[in-house]
Order: structure tokens, then C-alpha cells, then sequence
């Protein structure tokens, strides 16, 4: 999340944005991908699923995977101990089930960065539990979640870029700008969004998942025929098990969904097993030899990471890295 960007709980630019660009990417589904104006190379891959989670670094997710798999992600690993900008030294500790619940606020982010330094975890609140800092904790391996072809994790920096703004709970309608949908569906590519289509009736933006889906983030979607685009995410395992999967989706935990989001304050192994059950609907489906799974987390939680955060190409600050997972038949496993 990038320094710009609202307290996370009402619209997520960066959401919108990433979801703008994967789409994007689906240009050359249509079974070619022009290499050139004189040829043609076939296209494998026909379907693309985004699943997105919340509030992980690459580090909360990965660090001590990177330390037992050496050699597979460039920044290294979870470091043996953290010295802050306080003088204080802390060693990584495993956070439990439950994620905790820390500050990620724009304020508690740039806190955390400091300026460049990347030891300002102390200053941002419900990061420090005793004498230890809740920097990592460790993934539940859920069913269906050992994928059989998945590329290296990537340290993944969160732009703070966004074609519009979320018209919901009394915001203002958005001016119309052209959005992903419309470039999707005018080169003949189906898409749908899981998630959770029906707003809340309380509870605030993000109530059952409501403010976490994609399609409210875009008044053309929300307000036109687009919206019948929009289903529950509870319908994607079947969708994909049946062999009935979009050119695109984007699924987020929506509904009884969800409480499997792994947002700060819900069960992170309820959470992964969700993934699991995505991930293998996936790839157990009839069309797992033409589809690419991304899974990406929304923002930073707010926990450790140690890699300093770039700059997007505007000159605005990116936030600290999250992780994205490739998962197809086409990835490359190391």
C-alpha cells in the first residue's frame, strides 16, 4: 500500500489498480499472442484466476521459507535479529493463529519504513508484544496447497495507482474513465468477479467481505449491466472444478468466505486452508493446462519486511513488498 493510499476498511486503490493490470495481461487470450505483424504464436494459456488475500509482507509470509530454501529469493531471508531505530535488538518470533491485530494505517506504514531504514516496527501500534516483535508468522500449509508447478515467490511492491474511485457506502460516484471490463469484453474475453456482490447492511465497508471485492471499485461495474458479473465467491470451486472458468476472475473471500480473508484479526489457518481448496479447484479442474493462478496479498498487515520499497513511475512511494505466487503448468518451479 503505497504512502498515498486511505486507511485500509474503505476503497483499496492499490487493489483496483493490480486488478486493472493482470486484466490487462489478458489481451492475447483469444488463443494468439501476436509475436509480430508477420507471425503468430499459439497462446496457452486461456484463463487467468487472481486470488487476493489480506495484509501479509513478503517476509510475515515467506522469510523463513526463503531461509530453509536458499538460493530462491534474491533479498534472502528471515534475519536472525532486527536491530530498530531505538537501539533495541528483537529476534523474529511466530505470531499465533489468530493475526494480530497491528496498526497498517498510511501513517503506521511510513512509520515502519523510516524514512528508507526499514527499523520503525516499534512506532507502529500493536507491533510490539512484550520483548519480542511481531515480525513473521508461519504458514499453515492447507489442503491442496503444495501446488505441483509454482514459480519463486516474488517480493511483490504495491502501486498506488488507480483508473477510479468506489462509489460505496455514500462515497461519491466516480467520473467515468474506461476500466479493464471494458477492454476485456471489447476483445471478445469473458471475466467475472467473486467476491461479495450484496453490501452490507452494517458492520462497516468491509462487512462480509463487501468492501474487499473489486467490482464496487469501479462505478461502471457497479451501476450497469457489468454488475451480473459480479457473483458470490462461494460459487468458484464448482466454477472451476466444472470446467466453466472466465478468460479473467479475481476471486476475494466474500460472504461465509469471508472469515477465510487471513485479514488481521481472523485465523490465518482457516485461511490458507481456503486457499488450499481454491488452489486445488484450480488445478484439478479441465482446464488447468490453460490457466495461470496468481495469489497475492492486499497490503502489509502491517508486518516486518526488510526490503525498502521502490517508487512507482508518478514519483508517489510504494508501500512494504507483499508476496505474489504463480501457480500453472507453465511456471517455472525454480
Amino acid at each position: 500500500m503505497a504512502a498515498q493510499m486511505p486507511a485500509h476498511g474503505g476503497w483499496s486503490r492499490t487493489r483496483a489498480r493490480a486488478f486493472a493490470l493482470l486484466a490487462a495481461g489478458t489481451a492475447g487470450l483469444g488463443g494468439l499472442a501476436m509475436a509480430s505483424t508477420a507471425s503468430a504464436q499459439p497462446q496457452p494459456v486461456k484463463h487467468i484466476v487472481v486470488l487476493y488475500l489480506e495484509n501479509h509482507t513478503f517476509d510475515d509470509l515467506l522469510g523463513y521459507w526463503c531461509n530453509h530454501n536458499q538460493g530462491r529469493c534474491p533479498d534472502g531471508g528471515m534475519p536472525a535479529s532486527v536491530t530498530l531505530s531505538n537501539n533495541s535488538v528483537v529476534a523474529p518470533g511466530v505470531m499465533p493463529d489468530i493475526v494480530p491485530n497491528v496498526s497498517h494505517t498510511v501513517v503506521s506504514q511510513q512509520a515502519a519504513i523510516d524514512g528508507g531504514r526499514m527499523d520503525g516496527r516499534q512506532n507502529v501500534p500493536g507491533c510490539a508484544a512484550k520483548n519480542r516483535l511481531r515480525l513473521h508468522r508461519r504458514v499453515h500449509a492447507g489442503p491442496g496447497t503444495q501446488p505441483r508447478r509454482a514459480g519463486a515467490p516474488i517480493r511483490h511492491q504495491r502501486p498506488d495507482l488507480l483508473d477510479g474511485r468506489q462509489p460505496v457506502l455514500g462515497r461519491k460516484s466516480p467520473r467515468f474513465q474506461g476500466i479493464a471490463m471494458d477492454r476485456l469484453q471489447a476483445a471478445g474475453l469473458s471475466w467475472r468477479i467473486y467476491g461479495d456482490p450484496t453490501p452490507p447492511s452494517g458492520g462497516g465497508p468491509t462487512a462480509a467481505g463487501y468492501g474487499w471485492d473489486i467490482c464496487p471499485s469501479f462505478a461502471e461495474c457497479l451501476y450497469t449491466g457489468q454488475k451480473a458479473n459480479n457473483v458470490p465467491s462461494s460459487t468458484f470451486v464448482k466454477d472451476a472444478r466444472s470446467g466453466k472458468l472466465p478468460n479473467f476472475a479475481i476471486v476475494t473471500p466474500g460472504g461465509n468466505d469471508a472469515a477465510f480473508s487471513e485479514h488481521n484479526g481472523f485465523s490465518i489457518t482457516a485461511g490458507d486452508d481456503w486457499l488450499g481448496q481454491v488452489a486445488s479447484a484450480v488445478m484439478n479442474g479441465p482446464e488447468w493446462p490453460s490457466t495461470v493462478l496468481f495469489i497475492t496479498w492486499d497490503d502489509c498487515g502491517c508486518f516486518y519486511d526488510q526490503v525498502l520499497p521502490g517508487v512507482n513511475p508518478d514519483g508517489t512511494a510504494q508501500g512494504p513488498c507483499t508476496p505474489l505466487v504463480i501457480v500453472s503448468p507453465y511456471a517455472k518451479p525454480n
